[in-house]
């Protein structure tokens, strides 16, 4: 069995499915204030000053790197909070997908996911704006 790949290096500017995934486990951590949208802006570098402050790491805001993402499991696990790390969803290189076994034609009977915001929806391919 190959394992993931791991987590993206992001830095400020970044847009894409890696940032709004960021941007959903620092908003689920109540650090980051503004709803998700998938763009690595200033809101996403306060969110993640405020991760660095409370794991006492020094760290530039603007960029995402395996400290950042280590900060983020540790405080997700620290709050019972389930890390994208976990057997729902992987990294594939280039996106977050749910893991395998675990797409729309194994789970025939539930409604496609709703991140915690209500603000988005997973379609089986990338997350998509609730209608």
């Amino acid at each position: 069995m190959m394992a993931d790949p791991p987590e993206p290096d992001l830095q400020y500017g970044d847009t894409g499915d890696a940032v709004l995934w960021l941007q959903h486990r620092l908003h689920a951590l109540g650090l980051l204030v503004a709803a998700p949208d998938g763009h690595f802006d200033d809101d996403t570098a306060s969110a993640l000053a405020a991760l660095a402050t409370s794991h006492g790491l020094v760290l530039d805001p603007r960029w995402v790197d395996s400290q950042i993402w280590a900060a983020l499991a540790a405080a997700e696990e620290a709050t019972g909070l389930r890390s994208a790390s976990s057997d729902t969803w992987h990294w594939d290189g280039e996106s977050w997908q749910p893991a395998p076994g675990l797409g729309a034609a194994a789970l025939p009977d539930q409604p496609a996911p709703v991140d915690a915001t209500g603000q988005w929806v997973w379609d089986g391919t990338t997350w998509q704006p609730v209608r």
